[in-house]
């Protein structure tokens, strides 16, 4: 069972997002395709400060890993795990919703692949209205308690900046996808006929 969501004792609602301090905060907007938010890897605890709708930008103070003790070992092993990163996403961003690591940008904003999925079924299958949050409102929407409260995890992905609008239906988005595959279809038949010509002829 699930343990019992955090929330905001009183006052108006106060979104919280794990892993970012005040001053690290700066405005970025959309569609600028690179971003420079990095992890905070200068204190072992979670920080938590307000922010804004906007893309967020996160320095973080260089740490000497070769006074951890494994800590190179574990680097190592950790880049061989990781997925795909676009080329416009740093490999550390995170999502402007829950703080969990990024994979591109989805629906105008910087997000996880949970967020995203989470966004595009509320808004295809129109669920929103059904949602209802037991703490007014209140709860602090992070990596850990993101599927605790449906209503505040949705109303922080229209905070961020989220769009409605760019979510498709099944059929048009199925329907982008056969299009991309096609693209890209035609594009290695492109690159394979190129060459092809020129390969040099045998002497």
């Amino acid at each position: 069972a699930w343990d019992k969501p955090k929330h905001c004792p009183d006052g108006e609602q106060d979104w919280k997002l794990v892993g970012m301090s005040d001053a690290c905060l700066q405005r970025k907007t959309y569609p600028e395709r690179r971003s420079t938010l990095k992890n905070e890897q200068s204190s072992p605890h979670l920080i938590q400060a307000t922010w804004t709708s906007s893309i967020l930008h996160l320095d973080h103070d260089d740490v000497n890993d070769q006074s951890v003790p494994g800590a190179q070992t574990f680097q190592t092993e950790e880049k061989k795990c990781k997925g795909y990163i676009p080329s416009y996403l740093d490999e550390d961003e995170l999502c402007v919703v829950c703080g969990d690591k990024a994979t591109g940008y989805h629906y105008r904003c910087i997000t996880c692949e949970g967020c995203k999925g989470f966004f595009r079924r509320t808004i295809q299958k129109n669920l929103h209205p059904s949602y209802a949050c037991k703490y007014e409102g209140k709860c602090v929407i992070d990596k850990v308690t993101r599927n605790q409260c449906q209503e505040c995890r949705f109303k922080k992905c229209i905070y961020v900046g989220m769009a409605t609008d760019l979510v498709l239906d099944d059929s048009k988005r199925l329907a982008k996808r056969k299009l991309i595959e096609e693209n890209r279809e035609k594009r290695r038949r492109e690159e394979l006929q190129r060459s092809i010509g020129h390969k040099p002829e045998p002497t």
